[in-house]
């Protein structure tokens, strides 16, 4: 069976990316139960890549210096063996500072680069660096400094790496380089296309809100135009140019001079590293969600991003939204992107408040509503929906419905008429959904090696579930519960 991809960023201040992708696959499982959603949370290479990409079991916590040079605990990817992801707000994040500690004369990037050391040290030499959220506006010289680049003054003293002192750099000096970095790819994730400096660069544009006063913002735009001139002049070529050098307080600058780093879309390098190409195959369609959906969908953002790769495989992408603000001009762009269809997870008004707390709810509730009208519903379905209620009607012990059949009924006390059907026919449920009121471990591998298609109860055994989810038989149940007493002495 063809899977379905289910790919959602995060809901901001609501439900984070992997949260909201295991909602919409259990939405999507309870309406449609022989669905196959596979669960592949992105983000768009800014803050929550990492949550995307990395669960907890495949993190390491490594002790760097946050954005004012204070000992914090910063979150460091690992994908396969030699995989880093290093999210920069983990160690220079804006959201790390009180409001009155804000002031990017004095802040960093020097964790970041210590969490580079880390990367390097636990042998990791593809290095995914997402970019966004920073607190910093030094042009990434912390960064640098850490990783062995000498900032030198006109006294040829070393300066120290921050904002405010781009200013007072006068030479530098990369022989101490790390020479790991060289044996490295280093791709750079970030939507923003800003220069260095200048009207639209790092300083102008992102300055004021990391804290910088209209003075501050003309100390930090003449040093880091400085430290610019002195980084092109030492690489041997333009750089403080370059599309994107500007993102994260400059950031990139270094990197794009002095190792083998290239910026890249933030989605398309969250979705390269996630193999999205290759996971599309055999994909019957891709539901992706945001938060917000609006006219900046389709520039650019995730949603487009994951459409654009999917539009080039044939594949539809449906997404589903906490908040939609689209005219006709941003449905165009989004329907010439790739995306088929944009729903709200909304399914009554309500306020603000109450929609961003009940999120997990409303994407289940939204993901059942398109399964409906995307997957056509299983012969058996209607059959297994006559069972439940015949089950509640006349106490069934468990009831068998093969594509077409009506259903096939046990009665009877405990599991014993269904050793008796399998005595008679080994294979008694072959194809078979198979619903029963209590489903506990000798019911589930009685229906396992009887052939059941799939497995549907009232209540189930954690056992059972386990075993069933072993044989990779499509199960649900009203509740699962950890134990079931079989009180009915039939000895199995």
């Amino acid at each position: 069976m063809a899977h379905i991809l289910v790919c959602p960023d995060s809901f901001k201040g609501s439900i984070s990316a992997p949260d909201a992708a295991a909602a919409l696959c259990r939405g999507i499982v309870a309406a449609r139960p022989d669905a196959n959603p596979i669960p592949l949370p992105i983000a768009d290479g800014g803050e929550g890549t990492l949550d995307a990409l990395c669960p907890p079991d495949a993190r390491v916590a490594v002790a760097v210096h946050d954005a004012l040079g204070r000992p914090v605990m910063a979150q460091l990817g690992l994908l396969g063996q030699d995989t880093a992801v290093i999210e920069m707000a983990q160690a220079a994040g804006l959201t790390q500072l009180a409001e009155h500690e804000r002031n990017p004369l004095l802040a960093s990037t020097y964790g970041v680069g210590e969490m580079i050391v880390a990367a390097l040290d636990r042998g990791c030499r593809h290095l995914l660096i997402t970019v966004g959220g920073s607190a910093t506006n030094d042009g990434g010289s912390g960064m640098m400094a850490a990783l062995g680049l000498r900032l030198l003054g006109v006294d040829g003293q070393p300066v120290q790496p921050f904002g405010g002192n781009l200013g007072k750099i006068a030479s530098i000096d990369v022989t101490g380089l790390d020479r790991r970095l060289a044996e490295c790819t280093v791709t750079v994730a970030t939507d923003v296309t800003n220069p260095l400096c200048g009207d639209r660069g790092a300083t102008a544009v992102y300055g004021p809100q990391k804290g910088a006063n209209t003075e501050a913002l003309a100390l930090l735009e003449a040093g880091m135009m400085n430290f610019g001139c002195l980084v092109d002049e030492s690489a041997g070529r333009p750089v403080m140019t370059v599309p994107g050098c500007g993102a994260g307080g400059g950031l990139p600058l270094g990197l794009i001079a002095f190792t083998p780093a290239r910026i890249c879309s933030g989605i398309d390098a969250v979705l390269d590293t996630l193999d999205f190409d290759k996971k599309l195959e055999d994909c019957a369609f891709v539901i992706s969600g945001e938060g917000r959906t609006d006219g900046q969908s389709a520039c650019g953002k995730a949603v487009a991003g994951i459409a654009r790769r999917a539009q080039a495989k044939g594949v539809p992408v449906y997404v589903l939204s906490g908040s939609l603000k689209c005219d006709d001009a941003a449905l165009d762009a989004l329907e010439a992107a790739g995306v088929r269809g944009v729903m709200s997870i909304l399914d009554a008004p309500c306020t603000l408040e109450q929609a961003m707390q009940n999120a997990e709810a409303g994407l289940i509730r939204a993901a059942g509503r398109l399964a409906r009208m995307l997957i056509p519903a299983d012969p058996r379905e209607a059959g297994l929906r006559h069972a439940a209620a015949h089950l509640r009607e006349c106490g069934a012990v468990c009831v068998s419905v093969r594509p077409g059949d009506t259903p096939r009924c046990f009665d009877g006390s405990g599991i014993a008429p269904i050793v008796r059907a399998m005595r008679e026919d080994a294979r008694a449920f072959a194809g078979c959904a198979v619903a029963d009121k209590i489903v506990g471990l000798a019911a589930a591998y009685l229906f396992a090696h009887g052939g059941a298609a799939a497995v549907h109860g009232e209540v189930m055994s954690a056992a059972a579930e386990a075993w069933l989810t072993a044989q990779r038989i499509p199960h649900s149940a009203g509740a699962v519960v950890e134990k079931i007493i079989n009180r009915r002495g039939d000895g199995i």
